[in-house]
């Protein structure tokens, strides 16, 4: 019972962390011009540190070396509209994930593993979603901060 006791302790503490992140889109009001206005867009995220909120833009959050994250989207405004995230791509910052550019894997998700730290700098990169299937894509860019 004591290995027991102690080799679940130890798989607990090196279990990866999942941060979801979710952004909320007023579909009825969004246009071209529009996509990181306070009444359009904004981020909820179910564990992460958030350092800024608002605007769109400075969203910023902390996150762990070994943690995944999942982007994932909603309309704030309609059940009926569905908005997919298409990718992820890095603007500036050190350099985190496995590829500068990551896809979604078809679900309107995308999922990337934490390699790199940030140290003082942010990441800074850009969300790419479209709504309804349309061909039209907007774009916002977050940060994303991490630490040991």
């Amino acid at each position: 019972l004591l290995l027991f006791t102690s080799f679940a302790f130890q798989t607990q503490s090196f279990a990866q962390v999942t941060h979801v992140i979710t952004l909320n889109v007023d579909t009825e009001n969004l246009d071209r011009n529009n996509p990181e206005e306070e009444s359009i867009s904004s981020f909820s995220t179910d564990q992460s540190i958030v350092e800024t909120a608002f605007p769109p833009r400075e969203f910023t959050i902390t996150v762990e070396t070994g943690s995944i994250i999942v982007w994932e989207a909603v309309s704030s405004s309609s059940s009926e509209d569905v908005i997919e995230i298409i990718e992820i791509e890095r603007e500036s910052g050190p350099r985190i994930f496995s590829s500068d550019r990551i896809k979604t894997i078809g679900d309107g998700k995308v999922r990337a593993l934490v390699q790199g730290e940030t140290g003082t700098d942010v990441f800074k990169y850009q969300i790419s979603f479209k709504v309804n299937g349309e061909r039209r894509i907007y774009k916002i860019d977050p940060k994303i901060k991490v630490g040991s």
